[in-house]
Formats: structure tokens, sequence, C-alpha cells
């Protein structure tokens, strides 16, 4: 499989984006006329550990976290997500096969 870097992914770990340490990677195919849209990092069992851990303790750090800024940083995902609408309804239309119309009334529902 040819990869086009700009469409390679590396994963979030909790701290930082990486590769993963198998050297693996999955393509992700387009449902609609089979061209790629991503590849995507294939992460070890221990990376997925250390992944949930961090999770872990943001949960925790974010449960400590007064709900006026708790607030304020839902309030600036929420806007981010907004401004970057297109992308979001161009990648549910690649990767899942979805028309314009029902990724849009998806990215809706989940705003409200």
């Amino acid at each position: 499989v040819v990869h086009d870097e700009e469409k390679e992914l590396r994963f979030f770990n909790g701290q930082e984006w990486k590769e993963s340490e198998s050297g693996h990677k999955i393509s992700i195919n387009s449902p609609i006329d089979g061209s790629l849209v991503g590849v995507v990092q294939a992460v070890t069992p221990q990376e997925i550990d250390l992944t949930l851990n961090h999770a872990f303790k943001a949960q925790h750090n974010w449960e400590t976290t007064p709900l006026y800024e708790r607030v304020e940083k839902v309030i600036l995902a929420a806007k981010l997500i907004r401004q970057q609408q297109e992308i979001f309804v161009e990648t549910l239309i690649n990767e899942i096969g979805k028309s314009k119309e029902e990724s849009k009334k998806e990215k809706v529902g989940a705003k409200s």
C-alpha cells in the first residue's frame, strides 16, 4: 500500500502524538470509491494501557477543575468544532459514506 504522508496519522497517548512502537499501520479506504482516506497507527496493547492510564489521570484532574473553568473549556471546544465543521462533514462522507446532508445533521445533533 502506498501511503500519502499527509494522510498518515499518529496516535495521541494522552501526552503526545506518536507513531506506534508496533511499526504497523492500517489504511482506511472510502466506501464510496475505495480511495485512501487515511492511515492510522496499529497500536500495541502496552500503548493502549498507557493511554488509558493517562486518560484516568486526566479525568481525575478534570473532576477537580472548578466548574467555571470546565464550562469555559467546553465552550471553547464547541467553538473550535464549529470552525472546523466542513472538515468533520467531509470526514464522515469519506470514511463512512454518509451523504453531505446526513453528515451535517449528525454534526448538528452532536452540537445540541
